[in-house]
């Protein structure tokens, strides 16, 4: 609880025996940048994820437990939904 009140609030920094609330620089209603680039870099890490597993050939991906059909209706998929491995 105390967390989230931080967060929200900012943390107090004393300048010259004044407390002032640091703000977030950047804030996007509901969401803020750091975890919009998290998200941007997971959805590229899928995509090359995707794009180096076509390129195997069948054997290793029965090794892992997939089959060439799985993975191409896989990577029909946009990009923000759960695929094989979410």
């Amino acid at each position: 609880m105390n967390r989230d009140r931080n967060s929200q609030l900012g943390k107090l920094i004393v300048n010259n025996s004044t407390a002032v609330a640091k703000r977030p620089i950047i804030h996007i209603p509901g969401i803020q940048i750091k975890k919009l680039l998290v998200k941007l870099n997971y959805w590229r890490l899928k995509r090359s994820h995707r794009n180096y597993l076509l390129k195997l050939p069948d054997y290793l991906l029965d090794d892992i437990g997939i089959t060439r059909q799985q993975l191409m209706e896989d990577t029909k998929r946009p990009f923000w939904e759960k695929g094989l491995f979410d």
